[in-house]
């Protein structure tokens, strides 16, 4: 890949990763709210479960593509 490509490509998977993460934010807010109930809980867990993992899959292929694992702060305050 030209260094042209990799940047638009990581751009492009960096923004994907920052909406993902107001998801993620915004689900943990709420299962974190003491006004939420345990059912509510079970309810979502297996969504929030999944918006994680696309979250790790996102940070995977940005390190693919770049050469460059995202850091800690990256991955929780995204791009």
């Amino acid at each position: 890949m030209q260094p042209i490509q990799i940047v638009e490509k990581c751009t492009i998977l960096e923004k994907q990763y920052n909406k993902l993460l107001i998801r993620f934010n915004k689900a943990t807010a709420f299962l974190e709210n003491s006004s939420t109930t345990e059912k509510e809980v079970e309810q979502w867990l297996c969504e929030y479960r999944e918006i994680l993992m696309q979250m790790k899959q996102l940070c995977n292929n940005i390190e693919k593509v770049s050469g460059f694992r995202p850091t800690i702060n990256e991955f929780l305050g995204g791009f």
